[in-house]
């Protein structure tokens, strides 16, 4: 059996490790001149889920009983994602932008939303 006063000691050491590397990471990061992969789309989804009634889940609390539950339907977060080729650095957001441009087809002035990193 492990002792628990010699676990909180390399748990102290271990996370002051750990912060002492994620400030060099940090570092590293901000001096690279970052070159950006292609953009992925990343969609974070959420399934749909029922929150049961009171009644449902067999609890009666009288004149406070949930009689109906909750449905709540799915959800899709739309998110992209890069990732730099030089430190590895992995950049998300959920944020776009309009674009007016020909850069769906030639010749139209097309507007298309894209991925701001802002």
């Amino acid at each position: 059996m492990s002792n628990p006063f010699v676990l909180r000691g390399e748990i102290d050491e271990l996370q002051s490790k750990l912060k002492t590397k994620q400030s060099k990471l940090t570092s590293l990061e901000a001096g690279c001149s970052h070159k950006w992969s292609e953009t992925e789309y990343a969609p974070i989804h959420q399934e749909a889920y029922h929150i049961p009634s009171d009644i449902e889940m067999g609890i009666y609390l009288g004149v406070d009983t949930c009689v109906s539950g909750v449905d709540v339907p799915a959800k899709t977060i739309r998110r992209w994602k890069r990732v730099c080729l030089n430190c590895g650095k992995v950049h998300f957001t959920e944020r776009t932008k309009k674009v007016y441009g020909n850069s769906i087809a030639p010749g139209c002035s097309c507007e298309q939303e894209v991925p701001d990193f802002g």
